[in-house]
């Protein structure tokens, strides 16, 4: 939802809907299904199979026009008013990082010093916030920080002896809280990166 506006990505195309009328106000076609959409301000960050080839697209919340493209299979996780964070190469699993993007430009700014562990991009999604200049990311039984301006990796906390079945989730005020659904707990971790209950 963004003002009077609820972005729908459907099958091949990105919708604003307004949610007043019901009534489409514009469609941005795709040449496949999304990989990912994170909305940021007036800003959908879109990826999917565009033009023959996979593109990560800026696309104007207001009236669908595209902003900024970027081509290869950048999946959106999150973002803030500086950074998109994206994950790239979903596909393959020994070589997939933390891509920082400028929301503005379409600029690349850093790519991860540290590979992450998962094996599928979807598990990621839920699992990735930014706070206090960090992007936290659970991976793969750990909980990893990564510095917001030069994507260096400051720690790596293990949450637990394997990886979750489950999506771990997480979410930051002041700490980050991880929930781990598959063993029915919550974990409160500080920001220097210590279990703190």
């Amino acid at each position: 939802i963004h003002g009077d506006l609820c972005l729908l990505a459907s099958l091949s195309s990105i919708y604003a809907i307004s949610i007043e009328t019901g009534r489409p106000r514009w469609r941005f076609d795709l040449n496949s299904s999304t990989d990912g959409v994170t909305l940021l301000g007036n800003t959908a960050f879109v990826t999917a199979r565009i033009d023959g080839g996979h593109s990560l697209v800026a696309i104007d919340s207001t009236g669908g026009r595209e902003r900024w493209r970027s081509e290869g299979r950048w999946i959106p996780l999150a973002a803030t008013e500086e950074t998109v964070v994206v994950q790239s190469n979903p596909h393959r699993p020994n070589d997939q990082r933390l891509v920082a993007f400028d929301p503005n430009t379409g600029t690349q700014r850093w790519t991860s010093t540290e590979p992450l562990e998962t094996r599928r991009f979807l598990e990621l999604r839920d699992g990735v916030a930014i706070e206090n200049e960090m992007v936290f990311v659970t991976d793969s039984g750990s909980l990893i920080a990564f510095d917001l301006q030069s994507g260096e990796q400051r720690w790596d906390l293990s949450l637990s002896e394997e990886a979750s079945t489950y999506l771990d989730r997480i979410a930051v005020a002041g700490d980050v809280y991880v929930v781990q659904p598959d063993r029915d707990r919550v974990l409160c971790v500080n920001m220097p990166g210590e279990i703190a209950w």
